[in-house]
């Protein structure tokens, strides 16, 4: 069917299926109605009334008429179909769990989903057209930054005091076709409960690294002051045995040396810890702690492979401490590998 073309029953084959429809409906003839050249619509005729014929200007002002009846079904369908797109949209926003606010550069809020309004516990507050220092005074300070250019954010947590909740922030500017900034919007998630998690976490694993020192402090006094105490319940009957004494303070100093060490160790974690920074070879310190453990290494069949740097440069360093660190590295090494095995030892310049 082409613009313009109106259709007449009598144009039509006899036998034909429009002439069919057109009885059906009792219709004489029809106008088409057409919107940017494509067919929305048909209205069917009847004859007249009067059962005279249409005349040429009856014709033009029905078809005229269509026409503007074709405008008002297009603009319709538009604006339901717009409508239901904003409908859409806002059943979507509406059930996303996150929190959403945007403004625009005058620092007015122009939309807040309702999850932005329970997190933000605004849920009886009228908000949109309010300026967002109403939302929360963090909340508008990360928003005004972010419309300024200052920073874009992203899983940035924050803590709104007043409320008592801690957010994941994430914002970003809003930019039409131009690409123009035209406001800004941000997406916060409640985060509280995972913070909490965490913390009872943390505490959880202070709890067991004071148990778990708690447990050793107990595994290395016991293991002297057993000796101490079966040698001082020896010590009435045997002291007149020579051989006894002997045995008797060489193990009493080693036992008393070994309390004594871990006091100190012990006084050492609980203060402050004390740097003593001087210039030192790394390779030497590697060396001299690798050399005191020659023995043990040796009767565990645990070779050594050093992979040290030529002239490496020297390095401001705690001497003790690094001592002592590369020491707890060999022990557990040597821990691992009760079969024997290599104990692979480099230094390195890293950028």
């Amino acid at each position: 069917m082409k613009r313009n073309y109106i259709l007449i029953e009598k144009d039509l084959p006899e036998h034909s299926r429009m002439i069919m429809e057109l009885d059906l409906l009792g219709a004489h003839f029809c106008l088409p109605l057409f919107i940017h050249g494509d067919l929305i619509a048909v209205i069917p005729f009847g004859k007249k009334i009067t059962g005279g014929k249409f005349t040429y200007e009856d014709i033009s002002l029905l078809a005229t008429m269509a026409n503007y009846a074709a405008v008002s079904i297009y603009n319709s369908l538009l604006f339901q179909e717009v409508s239901f797109q904003r409908n859409y949209h806002q059943i979507i926003m509406d059930n996303i769990p996150t929190g959403i606010v945007s403004i625009d550069n005058g620092g007015k809020i122009i939309t807040m989903n309702k999850a932005g309004k329970k997190i933000l516990r605004l849920e009886e507050a009228e908000v949109i057209g309010k300026d967002i220092q109403r939302t929360d005074s963090i909340i508008a300070d990360i928003m005004l930054r972010t419309l300024k250019g200052e920073k874009i954010y992203h899983r940035y947590e924050a803590v709104l005091p007043e409320k008592n909740i801690s957010l994941g922030i994430s914002t970003s500017l809003l930019k039409n076709e131009n690409d123009k900034t035209i406001g800004g919007v941000m997406v916060f998630t409640d985060i509280s409960k995972v913070k909490g998690l965490q913390g009872k976490i943390r505490k959880l694993e202070e709890e067991a690294l004071w148990m778990k020192l708690a447990k050793g402090i107990a595994h290395e006094a016991r293991n002297p002051l057993v000796s101490i105490r079966t040698f001082t319940q020896l010590f009435r009957d045997k002291y007149q045995d020579e051989e006894f004494r002997k045995d008797f303070y060489r193990i009493m100093s080693r036992d008393i040396g070994r309390l004594s060490e871990l006091i100190d160790n012990l006084e050492k974690y609980a203060g402050p810890l004390s740097l003593h920074l001087e210039s030192h070879d790394l390779n030497l310190i590697i060396d001299e702690v690798l050399m005191n453990f020659k023995d043990k290494l040796a009767y565990q069949n645990i070779a050594v492979e050093k992979n040290y740097l030529p002239n490496l440069p020297h390095s401001v360093v705690d001497r003790n401490q690094l001592a002592e660190a590369v020491l707890h590295i060999l022990n557990n090494s040597i821990k691992a590998m009760p079969e024997g095995g290599t104990f692979t030892v480099s230094t390195k310049i890293k950028n």
